[in-house]
């Protein structure tokens, strides 16, 4: 039982060898073993996440009528910036009720100033059938979850019996406060989720407010490589590792008690844990040997900072959920492909391979040859994965990702970095967005690290601009 745990073991011993023999091993320019091993990865994920997407086309049409009003629809927020959660409250008027027997909206606060959120929703709901709003007592987001599974098992159990949270096909669709629907997208998840051995799943996530500048522009193309390649190479294998937050679909009979309990209480160091959510229970559903499902049929539209602040702080965010999660990541191993394993070694170890290929190329001195092929391949390699999201969808947005290259060695690996140092760190850092809430935790020390992290690498390439002086 513990085979697919060792192969993960071996894996990161082989990468990590490799990676440090091509910086002693270099029999051609622009050739390494690792290198060649990144390629692979890549080609890997590009084919597996186009098949993903034509299973996914098959399945179009292919739920027989005895699964029609199959899904509950749970959405949750906490002051939501009033635009958004209009828009939010106006896609769910839109989606086709067919196979949607029950609309559960539950409000995180009961204060005045939470008030708004409440009668918006009985407005903009007002004779849809089936909607249950509530406002409860502050508890977070996974406290929300919690409850709105309780409250939908609950009714489930009256109107079909205690049988029904033993049979496979009630199915739950989350939703936060600012997700935008696309009128299908309920319908294309419930098609790949006809599947039994299917847990949970998601779709894709675009970008609504890219008008407002550079910022959520670059994040959109961000996104769609994400989701479209990424997470679709991983559904293939069955083991795609986040179900996320805006828009996941869960199987009923796998959110049982003990599932539930654990997803609310877990803590890091002794500390409850609010950030992560959408990760931890997707690990929980996978640790149960349920398989985890992506469709880009399935879309809908969420709000991406503008601000520069914000945005580092989100990604801050998001990376120590993903460095919490990994010990949850590898008990999954056993129970799925092996693919899991690889994908895990990847997104572990690929920072800090950078890191440290960063540091080599700016303070050792090397030939010219070694720079030019450095520029060379990291530019390829965004320029490669640029072309083959544009073949597919032929938008000029994704223009915007050659943008993620600096992006990525001046915010984002040292972000990666501070975050797997600080990963106890569970508080949520980024605020709400309904302007009501101002108050924010300093941060001081994580945007000194940025910006000592920047002065790093402009020292670095001052270092190696003297060097080459001397040379020339």
């Amino acid at each position: 039982m513990v085979l697919k745990t060792l192969a993960f073991v071996v894996e990161s011993l082989v990468v990590c060898g490799l990676y440090v023999t091509s910086y002693l091993i270099r029999p051609i320019p622009f050739f390494s073993m690792y290198g060649c091993l990144l390629l692979l990865f890549f080609l890997i994920q590009a084919m597996s996440s186009y098949l993903n997407h034509r299973k996914n086309k098959t399945l179009i049409g292919s739920l027989s009528p005895s699964r029609k009003k199959s899904i509950r629809l749970l959405v949750v927020g906490h002051r939501e910036k009033k635009e958004y959660w209009i828009r939010c409250l106006e896609s769910i008027r839109t989606i086709p009720k067919t196979n949607v027997h029950g609309i559960y909206i539950i409000i995180d606060g009961n204060e005045p100033d939470d008030y708004y959120m409440y009668h918006l929703a009985r407005e903009y709901l007002h004779g849809v059938p089936h909607v249950q709003t509530y406002m409860v007592e502050k508890r977070g987001k996974r406290g929300l979850l919690s409850m709105g599974f309780k409250y939908i098992r609950n009714d489930l159990v009256l109107e079909y019996g205690s049988k029904i949270l033993r049979e496979t096909w009630p199915l739950v669709v989350v939703v936060d406060s600012d997700t935008e629907l696309e009128p299908e997208s309920l319908l294309r998840l419930e098609e790949v989720m006809a599947d039994p051995n299917n847990g949970c799943a998601t779709g894709v996530l675009r970008i609504y407010n890219t008008q407002d500048g550079l910022l959520p522009k670059m994040i959109a193309t961000r996104y769609q490589y994400a989701f479209t390649i990424e997470r679709a190479c991983l559904s293939y294998f069955g083991c795609m590792t986040c179900c996320s937050g805006p828009l996941s679909i869960y199987r009923v009979c796998a959110l049982h008690d003990e599932i539930l309990e654990r997803f609310a209480t877990q803590t890091v160091y002794g500390e409850l844990c609010e950030p992560g959510d959408d990760r931890h229970l997707t690990n929980l559903i996978m640790a149960q040997g349920y398989r985890s499902r992506q469709t880009s049929l399935a879309v809908a539209a969420t709000e991406a900072p503008a601000e520069m602040r914000r945005f580092l702080l989100q990604q801050l965010r998001w990376s120590r959920s993903f460095f919490r999660e990994v010990y949850w990541q590898l008990k999954c191993l056993e129970h799925h492909s092996w693919f899991l394993g690889i994908a895990t070694v990847y997104e572990l170890f690929f920072p800090f391979m950078i890191l440290c290929w960063l540091c080599v190329l700016l303070y050792l001195p090397h030939d010219y040859l070694l720079y030019t092929e450095a520029i060379a391949v990291a530019f390829g390699i965004i320029v490669l994965r640029t072309l083959f999201m544009f073949v597919q969808s032929r938008d000029p947005l994704l223009w915007y990702n050659l943008l993620y290259l600096p992006m990525y060695f001046i915010f984002l690996l040292p972000i990666k970095i501070y975050a797997a140092g600080t990963a106890r760190d569970s508080s949520w850092v980024t605020p709400d967005r309904s302007g009501l809430t101002r108050v924010m935790p300093p941060y001081l020390f994580f945007f000194l690290f940025i910006g000592a992290w920047q002065l790093v690498l402009l020292f670095g390439i001052l270092v190696t601009g003297l060097h080459w002086a001397h040379v020339w």
